[in-house]
């Protein structure tokens, strides 16, 4: 356990020390990271730690939960950007 502890801390610390340079180049639009979220307790958990993590880096995230064809059309027609179901 006290390994998994120090693994997020490094991780964690990595990702605030690159948040500096890692924003200055991005676009405005890319601002908020839209995820799809479907009802599967691995997904949930998943989108949670990415949410956590994009939010240390400086973004903002919005999750939207629906079914997995509703989710792959979004990210289709480009109103979703990203899907960690697999």
């Amino acid at each position: 356990m006290k390994k998994l502890f120090t693994r997020c801390a490094l991780i964690l610390t990595g990702c605030a020390l690159l948040s500096a340079g890692a924003m200055a180049n991005d676009d405005a639009s890319c601002k908020t990271v839209r995820m799809g979220v479907v009802n599967w307790t691995d997904v949930i958990a998943t989108s949670g730690m990415a949410d956590v993590l994009l939010n240390g880096l400086g973004y903002e995230s919005k999750q939207t939960s629906a079914v997995q064809q509703i989710i792959f059309a979004g990210i289709r027609d480009k109103r979703l950007d990203i899907f960690l179901g697999y």
